[in-house]
């Protein structure tokens, strides 16, 4: 993984962390999804995101889907702990709701 800072946009971003990610597909759709459920105020707040200190950023690029945060001034520690604990929550999900992908893509097990 490759985790990059750019300072005039104010985004943290795992870069291509999630190869091979179709356009407008299911997969996509799915993941932004739940992506963007990580705002709900339903969420204890040690999972959920703060609308007020960060912004999803997801981009695709040569088939490689990057996963970041843009940080509202002063909240770049914020961000910077929330994205390492959603990447972590969102190979959760993909290891339970897309396990096929995880075993292609990052050689793990399906069990």
């Amino acid at each position: 993984m490759r985790l990059t800072w750019n300072p005039a946009s104010r985004i943290i971003q795992f870069r291509d962390v999630l190869p091979a990610v179709a356009p407008r597909s299911a997969f996509q759709r799915e993941l932004r999804k739940f992506l963007a459920g990580r705002f709900d105020a339903g969420l204890p707040e040690h999972r959920r995101l703060d609308p007020e200190r960060v912004e999803l950023a997801c981009t695709r690029r040569n088939g490689g889907l990057s996963i970041g945060l843009r940080a509202e001034r002063e909240q770049e520690d914020y961000a910077t702990r929330k994205l390492m604990a959603l990447t972590h929550e969102m190979f959760v999900y993909l290891n339970v709701k897309w396990p096929g992908y995880v075993y292609e893509h990052f050689g793990q097990g399906m069990d």
